[in-house]
């Protein structure tokens, strides 16, 4: 498939690089079969972020199951972790039909205890009306996670969620005093969004684009200008700047818009329903990513490769470790029902293979989700009102289904999110709808970067929080700034890191002044600052 072209104050170049895949359940289709459709990714424009005044409060509720009930409805959850066992879940708290708001609880120990104790954390936007909430891990140390959620129709107002600590909402960061929202007027750009997402990613510019890039925000919606269905892609640059791509010139209805960074190679991946797009699709998911190149402001320009997924609904993705995972729905042309299928990269998206979950003829799969650390995959889906897990061990190609629901009360669950071995739902056994937590029990290599020293040269401690060994992991040390003779990029890879073990990396320096140091294991990723003097690194933090 062909994609991307820029307009940059009036610069226009156009990048195009084409891709088919080998798949069973997959009809490929590329540029070269119809050259007349030529799709492109434009900028939109630059705009700036506005801190978003509203109330940050408990509200009581009772609860049986450890997240968000509430006298209110309370439903389309989200939830993320740093992989240490910090755990954020939010939900939408609706007091009524033309009310909304956004509550908030955090656990410090895997979900067995939830802040705070007796309520959640609510954000009231006055005037706006707050649904489908997303959040993600950013693989940063000091600015933890990133979140949006779909804007009011009556406003188009995009918010955008800076979370310094997952586990502290009084952690702050640059201008964040603890948790904030940010707001930006999207009003002549785009308006009736349909579906979001957001993909976290680490700030600086020797990880990503943009000093402040946190990741992308992701959505389907109406290009206010042309009237038709778009994407719109959204990312923080330098102090309240903000970026917006969209994709012009396109025909057909786009939804259900989902994302996800690699954080161990920086690859984006985004895909979305799309329908009736004449020499592209007919009506299925369209898939396609790009490397975030750091340091340059225009990744977006770089080779895209894209995949279409006919006859695929209801996606999500997810990518970790160089393998990425787009699960979805497919209908069963002779039984009419739904299955749940998986394409699956082990080669950062290069090409893809399918795999089917779930072949039940006379039963309904519906609205996967899908996680992964590595080639560990883990997907959650509907049946029959009830809230099911497949996993694989060996990166998509076979999945075991659990035997139970995850829900104990049959029939219950009305949709549900999941990160890591930690899943979140919708539940309505109580009469109004309340969020609800469980955990898989799966054995999963968690690596984290537990501190950064200086001294001679710089050492980092790599360790495994998990409950299964960890293979063949890459690990990286940059340094910049400063004038760094020797020791600017050091690389390697840790064969096995078992469970609950820890490890140093190391790497020698020589030169002087004031460096940064990233560190990368997998996919998590830390940084500090110090003083390069010779061989020393000094007063590192």
């Amino acid at each position: 498939m062909n994609r991307k072209k820029a307009i940059y104050v009036g610069l226009v170049v156009a990048i195009a690089i084409i891709a088919t895949i080998p798949a069973s359940s997959m009809k490929m289709e590329t540029l070269s079969d119809n050259p007349k459709k030529v799709m492109h990714l434009v900028m939109k424009d630059t705009v700036e972020l506005e801190k978003m005044p509203m109330t940050f409060s408990p509200v009581t509720m009772t609860t049986d199951i450890p997240v968000i009930t509430s006298d209110y409805d309370v439903q389309n959850p989200a939830i993320t972790t740093d992989g240490a066992g910090n755990l954020l879940v939010v939900g939408e708290v609706t007091p009524s039909l033309l009310e909304s708001d956004l509550g908030f609880r955090f656990s410090k120990d895997g979900g067995n205890t939830w802040y705070p104790e007796d309520g959640a954390f609510i954000w009231s936007v006055e005037e706006t009306i707050e649904t489908q909430p997303r959040i993600d891990y950013t693989g940063a140390n000091d600015f933890q996670a990133y979140g949006t959620n779909l804007p009011d129709p009556s406003t188009t107002i995009l918010h955008l969620f800076h979370f310094p600590n997952i586990a502290d909402p009084e952690a702050v960061w640059g201008d964040d005093n603890g948790w904030t929202m940010w707001s930006l007027d999207l009003s002549g750009y785009y308006e009736n969004y349909d579906g979001i997402d957001v993909a976290g990613y680490p700030y600086g510019e020797e990880i990503a684009p943009y000093p402040n890039f946190h990741g992308i925000i992701a959505a389907t919606c109406i290009d206010s200008d042309t009237g038709l269905d778009t994407i719109s892609l959204v990312y923080e640059t330098e102090g309240t700047s903000v970026q917006l791509l969209y994709l012009p010139e396109v025909e057909g209805k786009m939804s259900g818009m989902t994302c996800d960074i690699d954080l161990s190679t920086g690859e984006y991946f985004e895909a979305w329903e799309w329908k009736n797009e004449s020499g592209i699709i007919n009506d299925g998911v369209y898939l396609d990513h790009c490397y975030l190149e750091p340091g340059n402001p225009d990744w977006w320009k770089g080779d895209w490769q894209s995949f279409v997924f006919e006859g695929a609904h209801n996606p999500d993705v997810k990518a970790d470790g160089g393998n990425c995972y787009l699960v979805y729905e497919i209908l069963d042309p002779t039984y009419g029902t739904t299955d749940i299928v998986c394409a699956y990269s082990h080669d950062n998206g290069e090409t893809f293979k399918t795999s089917k979950i779930t072949e039940t003829p006379l039963e309904n799969e519906r609205f996967p989700s899908v996680t992964a650390v590595g080639k560990t995959v883990m997907c959650t889906y509907i049946k029959n009102g009830n809230l099911y897990a497949s996993i694989s061990e060996d990166g998509g190609i076979t999945w075991e289904e659990c035997e139970e629901p995850l829900n104990d009360e049959s029939g219950s669950v009305v949709n549900a999110d999941i990160a890591n071995q930690y899943v979140t739902w919708t539940d309505n056994r109580s009469g109004s709808n309340a969020v609800y937590f469980d955990t898989i029990e799966v054995p999963m290599a968690i690596l984290s970067i537990e501190s950064i020293s200086g001294g001679l040269g710089v050492k980092a401690t790599v360790s495994n929080t998990g409950t299964a060994t960890a293979e063949n992991v890459p690990w990286s040390i940059d340094v910049t700034g400063g004038l760094v003779l020797v020791g600017k990029h050091a690389e390697g890879t840790i064969s096995s890191l078992g469970a609950g073990e820890s490890t140093t990396i190391s790497d020698f320096l020589l030169g002087i002044g004031k460096v940064t140091v990233t560190v990368k294991a997998g996919g998590t990723s830390a940084q500090a600052s110090g003083f390069l003097l010779g061989p020393l690194l000094l007063g590192l933090e």
